[in-house]
């Protein structure tokens, strides 16, 4: 039989929920490098509706203010080339009678392996968006169980025609954020392709609001603390000089956060930003420590007195200020 050596590409079709775009957005696609795999991901255009679930939003002139997005495309640049019968080019998906069970192995393998790589990259752009937004809804159905997407058809089409060849079985995940902007696609995009990720006191805060959100308040607290702790250690060891002394070094590393926050954090701001916490008596330097003495408490004791919804959302609302006034 003839064959042909060939490149292919991997296509997921991945399903998401609560993801609400401006209508400029429609069509924009991000391309960025993650875990060595060229990645490109694609939000559908307001045409591709019967294909990719677009539904729109109306205001009263019925115009489209926003799009709901249920489904979005990855596509992963597969490494490699496979040789294959000609005849799978011309013929429908999956051809097992003219598939010798060695290259049916193959593909298998590949589809297990590139849905892998699907699934981390879109939670990589998803983190990204969420910190771009500054929302923690963003793509989130679920923050149980952490996951937030999920590939519903993985295929294998060939680089050159899109001609698709063999396809993985069908996922079914059960699928009110902020509006999407174009800045926050292209900031999101930006971040990827300089290797950046959101940062981790980001992905902390979003995933305490989460939490919260489903009624686990004493998780959400811990997060919230350790988002507010990250964000400080990160900020000092920013102006620790690279030839200090190791056992120094050492120390402000191994501190405790109050330790860290009160004799590095605080006297490494500048005077306009020293002013929010020492004004007011203290008021907001007293609620940073009080959120860390909480912390202590229930990772302590895992039980803690007049903790409820609406004081660990103001803890929260503390840890967002801290983040305002660093400028991050």
């Amino acid at each position: 039989m003839k064959t042909r050596e060939i490149k292919l590409n991997s296509i997921s079709k991945v399903g998401i929920s609560n993801f609400s775009v401006d209508p400029e957005v429609l069509g924009l696609s991000t391309k960025f490098c993650y875990d060595n795999y060229d990645v490109t991901i694609s939000i559908p255009k307001e045409s591709d509706d019967n294909r990719t679930h677009v539904s729109a939003r109306f205001t009263k002139s019925d115009i489209p203010s926003r799009y709901e997005i249920l489904s979005l495309d990855v596509l992963v640049v597969v490494k490699g080339r496979v040789t294959v019968p000609v005849k799978m080019l011309d013929v429908s998906c999956n051809a097992y009678d003219i598939v010798e069970n060695g290259l049916k192995s193959n593909l298998e393998r590949k589809i297990v392996k590139y849905q892998k790589v699907s699934n981390e990259a879109i939670d990589a752009w998803l983190r990204c968006l969420r910190w771009k937004c500054n929302d923690w809804r963003v793509g989130r159905y679920s923050a149980s169980t952490g996951e937030y997407v999920d590939v519903s058809n993985v295929s294998l089409v060939d680089n050159e025609s899109g001609k698709e060849l063999w396809g993985g079985d069908l996922h079914y995940t059960m699928p009110g954020c902020r509006t999407i902007t174009k800045e926050c696609i292209v900031g999101a995009g930006d971040a990827l392709r300089n290797k950046q990720l959101s940062p981790v006191y980001y992905d902390l805060l979003f995933d305490s609001e989460a939490h919260l959100a489903h009624g686990e308040i004493k998780r959400s607290l811990v997060e919230a603390a350790m988002a507010a702790e990250v964000l400080v250690r990160t900020f000092v060891e920013g102006y620790i000089p690279k030839n200090l002394n190791v056992k120094i070094r050492d120390y402000v590393e191994r501190a405790s956060v109050r330790t860290v926050f009160e004799s590095f954090f605080l006297e490494q701001l500048s005077r306009e930003q020293r002013k929010v916490f020492n004004g007011e008596e203290q008021t907001f330097k007293k609620k940073i420590l009080s959120l860390f003495s909480d912390r202590n408490i229930i990772m302590h004791s895992g039980v803690i007195s007049d903790l409820d919804r609406d004081a660990c959302l103001e803890h929260i609302s503390n840890v967002k200020k801290l983040f305002s006034v660093v400028g991050v």
